[in-house]
């Protein structure tokens, strides 16, 4: 069962989950921060059920589940959004982490939940892994992460705190406000989008070259920070074709011929050693297409495509870190992250990249 709530409209509440039990952990001193320096118009409460949950059983799951099972659900159900500081144990989130939002999941709590992130961490680098983990049992029910990045426990965490809470309030309020500027595109994306059966998805051909140019070059002025690509590479870089060996191109088109979305996906060049990697490239759906399944659809043709190319075995790709719904999109693919660099590309501003892969086998 699902416990819905009617929430107050005016503060943003956050409940706080430390996946650490420890008494005195770092982890949950970020939570403590957190409650302390709350800006104002945002309440955080803190989760204090998590050592007294039982093991997720679904034979426990029934019309009348334990009582910290309840709670637990009713508690993340009365919220706006949810703060997880997630210790890194094994290279994994916490068991008892875990198991918390095994008991979410059947009961739909965090579906689609606003999520912030992050781990308090000893050095540069590490508490990675366990985000990585949460991040992936996060995109099972569709969550809208936020942040994602380690604090330094050797840093003043309250300035880190203090900006994760706005980002998360922000995020909390764009979607509460009908007027603001994502709930418009959202709106606007709804009305305007087609009938997925007026969209075709078709190989590129080389008299396609001038249209695709002036198509990506439409994409980069509207979303610089998304598209790691700049104009000048769009005039210089090759266009592939169904002609290319090793790579080709796909346009999602509309009834009318025009043109809704494009990906291109090619071998890897240049190692020996790695000609068992594919890379899908330059995948782009306009912003008034967003949201219908081109991009889904394209995504799938580019892999389709790969496992034509003799010893091709699993395909590679790299997503700005807050473009949430194309990494989601990934996820839900197959796709997980091997790597995330910070100050990948600029727009002008310095902008976070992951990278993420599948095995064609999945």
């Amino acid at each position: 069962m699902r416990y819905g709530v009617v929430m107050d409209p005016s503060p943003v509440r956050i409940v706080a989950i430390c996946g650490s039990l420890q008494a005195r952990s770092s982890n949950r001193a970020l939570i403590e921060a957190a409650v302390r320096g709350a800006p104002d118009g945002v309440v955080v409460t803190p989760y204090v059920g998590l050592a007294e949950l039982p093991h997720f059983s679904p034979d426990l799951d029934s019309e009348t589940p334990p009582a910290g099972v309840v709670a637990l659900r009713r508690q993340v159900a009365a919220h706006d959004a949810v703060f997880i500081t997630c210790p890194e144990y094994g290279h994994s989130l916490p068991g008892a982490l875990k198991n918390a939002i095994d008991w979410l999941i059947p009961s739909g709590e965090l579906e689609q939940k606003i999520v912030a992130i992050t781990a308090a961490t000893s050095a540069p680098g590490r508490g990675r892994l366990g985000l990585r983990a949460l991040r992936d049992t996060l995109y099972a029910v569709r969550a809208d992460i936020v942040w994602g990045e380690p604090i330094l426990r050797s840093d003043p965490h309250e300035a880190q705190v203090a900006a994760l809470l706005q980002a998360l309030s922000k995020r909390v309020q764009a979607q509460r406000d009908p007027s603001s500027v994502l709930a418009s595109r959202l709106a606007s994306q709804s009305a305007s989008r087609p009938a997925a059966v007026d969209v075709q998805i078709g190989l590129a051909s080389a008299e396609d070259a001038a249209t695709y140019s002036a198509f990506l070059l439409r994409g980069i002025a509207d979303h610089p920070d998304a598209l790691r690509i700049a104009e000048a590479d769009v005039r210089t870089a090759p266009f592939a074709t169904a002609a290319t060996a090793d790579a080709a191109t796909f346009v999602a088109r509309d009834a009318s011929g025009a043109w809704c979305g494009v990906v291109s996906v090619e071998r890897e060049r240049g190692r020996a050693k790695r000609q068992h990697i594919a890379w899908i490239v330059r995948m782009y759906v306009a912003a008034q297409h967003a949201g219908n399944g081109i991009g889904r659809r394209l995504l799938q043709a580019a892999i389709a495509h790969a496992r034509t190319l003799p010893g091709v075995e699993k395909v590679n790709l790299t997503v700005a870190a807050h473009n949430t719904s194309a990494i989601q999109l990934y996820a839900s693919e197959g796709f997980r992250e091997f790597a995330r660099e910070t100050d990948a590309f600029r727009s002008p501003t310095p902008q976070t990249e992951l990278s993420l892969s599948r095995l064609l086998s999945w």
